[in-house]
Protein backbone atom coordinates (compact mmCIF):
# COMPACT_ATOMS: atom_id res chain seq x y z
CA UNK A 1 0.00 0.00 0.00
CA UNK A 2 1.33 3.44 -0.91
CA UNK A 3 0.83 6.19 1.71
CA UNK A 4 -2.54 7.85 2.21
CA UNK A 5 -2.43 11.62 2.80
CA UNK A 6 -5.42 12.87 4.80
CA UNK A 7 -5.94 16.61 4.33
CA UNK A 8 -8.46 18.79 6.11
CA UNK A 9 -10.02 21.55 4.00
CA UNK A 10 -8.78 25.14 4.20
CA UNK A 11 -10.69 28.02 5.85
CA UNK A 12 -14.38 28.08 4.84
CA UNK A 13 -17.08 30.70 5.19
CA UNK A 14 -19.01 30.28 8.43
CA UNK A 15 -22.37 29.37 6.92
CA UNK A 16 -22.42 25.79 8.18
CA UNK A 17 -22.13 26.97 11.79
CA UNK A 18 -24.80 29.63 11.33
CA UNK A 19 -27.29 27.12 10.00
CA UNK A 20 -26.22 24.30 12.29
CA UNK A 21 -25.32 21.49 9.90
CA UNK A 22 -21.90 20.53 8.58
CA UNK A 23 -23.56 19.48 5.31
CA UNK A 24 -24.21 23.08 4.29
CA UNK A 25 -22.20 23.49 1.10
CA UNK A 26 -20.09 26.55 1.92
CA UNK A 27 -17.04 27.66 -0.07
CA UNK A 28 -13.53 28.75 0.91
CA UNK A 29 -12.71 32.28 2.01
CA UNK A 30 -9.96 34.32 0.33
CA UNK A 31 -7.60 33.16 3.09
CA UNK A 32 -8.77 29.59 2.53
CA UNK A 33 -7.89 29.79 -1.16
CA UNK A 34 -4.39 31.05 -0.28
CA UNK A 35 -4.05 28.21 2.21
CA UNK A 36 -5.04 25.73 -0.50
CA UNK A 37 -2.38 27.13 -2.83
CA UNK A 38 0.26 26.83 -0.07
CA UNK A 39 -0.90 23.29 0.57
CA UNK A 40 -0.49 22.44 -3.12
CA UNK A 41 3.12 23.63 -3.09
CA UNK A 42 3.84 21.47 -0.04
CA UNK A 43 2.15 18.40 -1.47
CA UNK A 44 3.96 18.75 -4.81
CA UNK A 45 7.27 18.82 -2.93
CA UNK A 46 6.27 15.72 -0.97
CA UNK A 47 4.90 13.73 -3.88
CA UNK A 48 7.48 14.50 -6.55
CA UNK A 49 6.96 12.08 -9.44
CA UNK A 50 5.04 9.48 -7.40
CA UNK A 51 1.83 8.44 -9.20
CA UNK A 52 -1.18 9.51 -7.15
CA UNK A 53 -4.93 10.00 -7.16
CA UNK A 54 -7.14 12.61 -5.51
CA UNK A 55 -10.30 11.68 -3.60
CA UNK A 56 -12.43 14.40 -2.01
CA UNK A 57 -15.62 14.97 -0.11
CA UNK A 58 -18.22 16.40 -2.47
CA UNK A 59 -18.70 19.43 -0.19
CA UNK A 60 -17.27 22.52 -1.89
CA UNK A 61 -14.84 23.51 0.85
CA UNK A 62 -13.02 20.16 0.51
CA UNK A 63 -13.15 20.06 -3.29
CA UNK A 64 -11.90 23.65 -3.59
CA UNK A 65 -8.99 22.81 -1.29
CA UNK A 66 -8.05 19.96 -3.65
CA UNK A 67 -8.27 22.03 -6.84
CA UNK A 68 -4.79 23.70 -6.75
CA UNK A 69 -2.88 20.41 -6.38
CA UNK A 70 -5.15 18.77 -8.96
CA UNK A 71 -4.23 21.52 -11.46
CA UNK A 72 -0.55 21.21 -10.57
CA UNK A 73 -0.55 17.45 -11.13
CA UNK A 74 -2.97 17.43 -14.06
CA UNK A 75 -5.35 15.09 -12.23
CA UNK A 76 -9.11 14.87 -11.90
CA UNK A 77 -10.73 15.06 -8.48
CA UNK A 78 -12.90 12.08 -7.63
CA UNK A 79 -15.64 13.16 -5.20
CA UNK A 80 -17.76 11.05 -2.88
CA UNK A 81 -20.49 11.85 -0.32
CA UNK A 82 -18.97 9.18 1.94
CA UNK A 83 -16.30 11.71 2.96
CA UNK A 84 -18.75 14.44 3.97
CA UNK A 85 -18.50 15.81 7.51
CA UNK A 86 -20.70 14.41 10.28
CA UNK A 87 -24.36 15.13 9.53
CA UNK A 88 -25.36 17.06 12.65
CA UNK A 89 -28.90 17.71 11.46
CA UNK A 90 -30.65 20.85 10.33
CA UNK A 91 -31.47 23.16 13.24
CA UNK A 92 -35.22 23.47 13.73
CA UNK A 93 -36.92 26.82 13.79
CA UNK A 94 -35.09 28.44 10.88
CA UNK A 95 -37.24 30.61 8.65
CA UNK A 96 -37.34 30.05 4.89
CA UNK A 97 -35.49 33.35 4.43
CA UNK A 98 -32.69 32.21 6.73
CA UNK A 99 -32.46 28.86 4.98
CA UNK A 100 -32.20 30.49 1.55
CA UNK A 101 -29.24 32.58 2.75
CA UNK A 102 -27.16 29.50 3.34
CA UNK A 103 -28.62 26.58 1.36
CA UNK A 104 -28.03 26.57 -2.39
CA UNK A 105 -30.61 24.36 -4.04
CA UNK A 106 -28.40 23.67 -7.07
CA UNK A 107 -25.83 21.60 -5.11
CA UNK A 108 -26.39 17.96 -4.26
CA UNK A 109 -25.14 18.14 -0.65
CA UNK A 110 -27.57 20.91 0.26
CA UNK A 111 -30.42 19.18 -1.56
CA UNK A 112 -29.59 16.13 0.57
CA UNK A 113 -29.59 18.30 3.68
CA UNK A 114 -33.04 19.68 2.94
CA UNK A 115 -34.35 16.18 2.21
CA UNK A 116 -32.70 14.60 5.29
CA UNK A 117 -32.82 17.06 8.21
CA UNK A 118 -32.29 14.45 10.95
CA UNK A 119 -28.73 13.87 12.24
CA UNK A 120 -26.84 10.61 11.84
CA UNK A 121 -25.37 8.74 14.81
CA UNK A 122 -21.64 8.70 15.50
CA UNK A 123 -21.66 4.98 14.72
CA UNK A 124 -23.27 5.60 11.31
CA UNK A 125 -20.75 8.35 10.62
CA UNK A 126 -17.79 6.13 11.51
CA UNK A 127 -19.12 3.26 9.40
CA UNK A 128 -19.48 5.34 6.22
CA UNK A 129 -16.08 7.04 6.59
CA UNK A 130 -14.16 3.91 7.57
CA UNK A 131 -15.89 1.87 4.88
CA UNK A 132 -14.70 4.36 2.27
CA UNK A 133 -11.10 4.33 3.54
CA UNK A 134 -11.00 0.55 3.77
CA UNK A 135 -12.00 0.30 0.11
CA UNK A 136 -9.35 2.86 -0.86
CA UNK A 137 -6.76 0.88 1.10
CA UNK A 138 -7.62 -2.47 -0.47
CA UNK A 139 -8.79 -1.67 -4.00
CA UNK A 140 -5.40 -2.51 -5.53
CA UNK A 141 -5.00 0.88 -7.24
CA UNK A 142 -1.38 1.12 -6.12
CA UNK A 143 -1.08 4.89 -6.31
CA UNK A 144 -0.45 7.30 -3.46
CA UNK A 145 -3.85 8.65 -2.35
CA UNK A 146 -4.67 12.24 -1.41
CA UNK A 147 -7.90 12.39 0.64
CA UNK A 148 -9.46 15.84 1.10
CA UNK A 149 -12.04 15.93 3.84
CA UNK A 150 -13.14 17.56 7.12
CA UNK A 151 -12.26 17.79 10.81
CA UNK A 152 -14.48 14.99 12.08
CA UNK A 153 -13.71 12.83 9.07
CA UNK A 154 -9.96 13.27 9.62
CA UNK A 155 -10.22 12.25 13.27
CA UNK A 156 -12.34 9.25 12.33
CA UNK A 157 -9.84 8.14 9.69
CA UNK A 158 -6.93 8.43 12.14
CA UNK A 159 -8.79 6.41 14.76
CA UNK A 160 -9.56 3.76 12.14
CA UNK A 161 -5.93 3.62 11.02
CA UNK A 162 -4.65 3.23 14.59
CA UNK A 163 -7.39 0.66 15.27
CA UNK A 164 -8.84 2.49 18.27
CA UNK A 165 -11.87 0.72 19.70
CA UNK A 166 -15.24 2.49 19.72
CA UNK A 167 -17.84 2.25 22.48
CA UNK A 168 -21.56 1.80 21.91
CA UNK A 169 -21.94 5.53 21.23
CA UNK A 170 -19.20 5.38 18.57
CA UNK A 171 -16.64 7.25 20.69
CA UNK A 172 -12.95 6.39 21.19
CA UNK A 173 -10.91 6.75 24.39
CA UNK A 174 -8.21 8.78 22.61
CA UNK A 175 -8.29 11.24 19.72
CA UNK A 176 -6.19 13.58 17.57
CA UNK A 177 -6.34 17.12 16.22
CA UNK A 178 -6.61 18.49 12.70
CA UNK A 179 -6.26 22.21 11.98
CA UNK A 180 -7.43 23.81 8.75
CA UNK A 181 -5.35 22.75 5.70
CA UNK A 182 -3.40 20.25 7.80
CA UNK A 183 -1.80 17.03 6.57
CA UNK A 184 -1.71 13.57 8.17
CA UNK A 185 0.16 10.68 6.55
CA UNK A 186 -0.75 7.00 6.91
CA UNK A 187 1.65 4.29 5.78
CA UNK A 188 2.81 0.72 6.47
CA UNK A 189 6.24 -0.27 7.72
CA UNK A 190 8.66 -1.93 5.29
CA UNK A 191 7.52 -5.41 6.27
CA UNK A 192 3.90 -4.27 5.76
CA UNK A 193 3.03 -5.67 9.17
CA UNK A 194 2.40 -2.49 11.16
CA UNK A 195 0.42 0.67 10.58
CA UNK A 196 2.42 3.89 10.93
CA UNK A 197 1.05 7.37 11.58
CA UNK A 198 3.92 9.30 10.02
CA UNK A 199 2.48 12.80 10.46
CA UNK A 200 -0.48 14.34 12.26
CA UNK A 201 -1.85 17.89 12.00
CA UNK A 202 1.12 19.10 9.95
CA UNK A 203 0.64 22.78 9.06
CA UNK A 204 4.28 23.82 8.60
CA UNK A 205 3.45 25.04 5.07
CA UNK A 206 0.94 27.54 6.49
CA UNK A 207 3.35 28.88 9.09
CA UNK A 208 6.08 29.32 6.48
CA UNK A 209 3.68 31.22 4.21
CA UNK A 210 2.34 33.40 7.04
CA UNK A 211 -1.15 31.94 6.66
CA UNK A 212 -1.66 30.56 10.16
CA UNK A 213 -1.19 31.79 13.71
CA UNK A 214 1.59 30.20 15.79
CA UNK A 215 0.58 27.37 18.08
CA UNK A 216 -0.49 28.47 21.55
CA UNK A 217 1.61 26.74 24.19
CA UNK A 218 0.47 26.86 27.84
CA UNK A 219 1.14 24.95 31.06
Amino acid sequence: MNPIYVIRHAEPTDCSWNVGSHWVDCALTDLGRRQAESLAVRLKQDIGQTPCRIISSDLRRARQTAEPIARELGLEIQTTPELREFHSGFIAGRTEEEIKRFVEEDTQPTRDLRANPDPETMQQFAERVCGCLERLRTDGDGRLTLVFCHYGVTLTILAWWMQLQRDEAGETAASFDANLASIAVLKLNRAKTKRILERVNDTAHLYMAGLSKPMSVTG
